[in-house]
Order: structure tokens, then sequence, then C-alpha cells
């Protein structure tokens, strides 16, 4: 990323700006490596906009299941990242926060001047169109080239309400050899733009690499603790299993003594049962003699109802005649 002139931002900068951005938040605490090449000569009002519109971005592309950092945390990592692009150290998380209050201030206070701007334009076209004389299109493009003049001088106004950041010293590439000193002709120095190139280049791939492996030891992490989860689950399993095994060896002795008591109870029933037969066979034995007994009194009572009968007659006429002579007398 080159540093962008006074009066214009070049096409680099915002994704280089992004990608010191994506750098940044991986270090929430601010302890992060700063960038060792001064990325930008001036702070501008247009630089302000892009980077806050960077950091926005940054933190919307957040993956769904990651935290999200609060308003604080997106003031110190505005602050951070244009410190960085500077050249800066970097700040403290307190003073960065300060700082990122005025930068993102600034920055809404940018983004609505180039609003009106941009509305007043757009009405000037409007009139120009709405009175259709013959120099309308000259008033169309005098309206163009004053937007374009008026939105180039807002972008390019220096912010210098930045006074927290401390310059590092610049990056100077090392002298080459004498002998191959005409290959590297012009490009000794890191203000010679075709080193600057190459240089940012580096960093970029540098930083690229950072990232990826920070994403790695991310991906490791929540690994192990994947892993770390699976041998608790299992050693969970495992104790239950241990669990059910205890409770069905007690289950089975419980049965056996169960088991055991019920044969020793069936014994005494089938011990119980065998008496019952004897007795039943007394009782069969004395009922056949009851029955014996009774089927002779019935026989006897047979053959002694006649006589019985007899009496009873003579017992009835003996009765009369002694009422007949008590009524007599």
């Amino acid at each position: 990323m080159l540093a962008a002139p006074d009066d214009d931002i070049a096409p680099d900068v915002p994704a280089g700006i992004r990608a010191r951005a994506q750098y940044i938040l991986r270090h929430p605490d601010g302890k992060f490596k700063p960038s060792p090449l001064k990325l930008l000569k001036n702070i501008t009002d247009g630089l302000q906009v892009v980077a806050s519109d960077a950091v926005a971005a940054v933190v919307q592309e957040l993956p769904a299941g990651e935290a999200r950092p609060s308003g604080r945390a997106q003031l110190r990592l505005l602050a951070w990242v244009l410190a960085d692009a500077r050249g800066a150290e970097p700040l403290e998380p307190a003073v960065a926060e300060t700082a990122g209050k005025r930068l993102q201030k600034q920055a809404q206070r940018v983004c609505g001047a180039l609003a009106d701007v941009a509305a007043a334009s757009a009405a000037a076209r409007v009139e120009a169109r709405a009175t259709a004389t013959d120099d309308a299109e000259a008033r169309l493009a005098a309206v163009d080239e004053d937007e374009a003049r008026a939105l180039a001088a807002l972008r390019a106004e220096v912010y210098v309400g930045f006074h927290e950041v401390v310059e590092l010293p610049a990056l100077v590439a090392p002298e080459p050899p004498a002998d191959k000193r005409a290959r590297y002709d012009g490009c000794a120095s890191v203000d010679d733009p075709a080193m600057r190139a190459l240089v940012l280049r580096a960093l970029n791939r540098n930083l690229d690499l950072e990232l990826e492996a920070q994403s790695l030891r991310e991906a490791m992490e929540s690994n192990h603790i994947e892993v770390g989860s699976y041998r608790h689950r299992m050693c969970h399993a495992e104790c239950r299993v241990k669990w059910m095994e205890e409770d069905m060896e007690a289950s089975n002795r419980r049965w056996e003594l169960e088991l055991k008591g019920l044969r020793a109870e069936l014994k005494d029933a089938e011990v119980a049962e065998d008496g019952w037969w004897v007795e039943r066979g007394k009782w069969e034995a004395e009922r056949y003699e009851w029955e014996a007994k009774r089927k002779r009194w019935e026989a006897e009572r047979a053959a002694r109802e006649p006589s019985l009968a007899l009496d009873v007659q003579a017992l009835e006429g003996e009765v009369k005649r002694w009422k007949q002579m008590c009524y007599t007398q």
C-alpha cells in the first residue's frame, strides 16, 4: 500500500487498510506487531472515512458464531489502524479509545459534508436540465467539475487532531553491494516508488501469513477443545458402563437370593402338600366310616318305624281314654 497523495486516495489504500484492520482485530489488547513501513504520509479526512468503513466491514464479516467487538473495541480498532498506517507505535487501549471517538466523529462529519455536496450537485443538475437552454450540457459539465473539485477538497483535508501518534523511523532498504548496485538503480531507498511497492507486497504477504497462522492456531485450539470434550464424554460413558455393570451384578446377586428363597418355599410347600394328602386320606377314611354308620342308623330307623307307629297309636288311644275318664268324673 503506497502513501496516498494529498488530493487523492490510491486504489490499493482501502484494501491495505482493511487488511491491517483484519490483522489488528485479532489482538483486542493492542499488543500487535506494528508495520515497520510508514504507509501514509498524512491522515486526511478521506482516509478517515475509508478506515471507518474498513473497520465496519471487517466486523460485519466475522463468522456467525464468533463474538463481535463492542462499540468501544471498534473505536480502539479504528485508532490502532490509522496509527499503524501512519507508522506509529501501538497506542494504549484507553488512549486509543479516546482518539477513536474523535476519529469516528470526524469521519461522520466528513460523510455528512460529502453527502451535502452530492445533494447540492444533484439539485444543480435538476435545475440545469429544467432550463432547457443551449448551454445545458456546459452547465452540467460545470456542475460535475465543481462537485468533483469539492469532494476532492473535502477528502484531501489533512486531519491534525490525531496528536497521540508517535511515528517510527522510516524503513530504509540496505545498501546493495558495490558490484550489484547497478541492478538496484534508483531502488536503494524506501522513498522510491518501486522499492515501496516491493516492500509493500512483502508486508502484505507477511500479514496474510500471520492471519493464516492465527486462523490455524484458533483451529488447533478449537480442535483441542473438541478432543477434550470427546475425551470427557468417553470418560463419562465409561463411568456409566461401569456403574451399569455394578448395578447388574448387584441385581444378579439379589435375584439369586430371591430365587434361593423361592426354591426353599417351594420345597416347604411340597412337604406341606404331602402332609395334606396324608391328612386327606385320614379324613376320607373317617368319612367312609361315618357314611357306614349313617347308613346303619337309617336302616335301624327304617326297621323301627312300623313299631314306633303302632306305639304312637297306642299311646294316642290311651291318652283319649284318660281324657274321657277325666271328663266323666
